[in-house]
């Protein structure tokens, strides 16, 4: 229609998850502290 204009949503929506957690968060200070990295996930012994 004349006039008018059609909006079309997004298909994927891209964001910061970093921004979205407070600075001086409890998850924030977890992790300074304890490595849940992906050495811990894959099996592999630490020595």
């Amino acid at each position: 229609m004349q006039g008018q204009q059609q909006y079309q949503h997004q298909l994927f929506h891209y964001f910061d998850i970093e921004s979205l957690i407070l600075n001086n968060h409890l998850l924030r200070k977890i992790d300074k502290h304890v490595n849940l990295g992906s050495n811990c996930i894959s099996g592999s012994k630490v020595s």
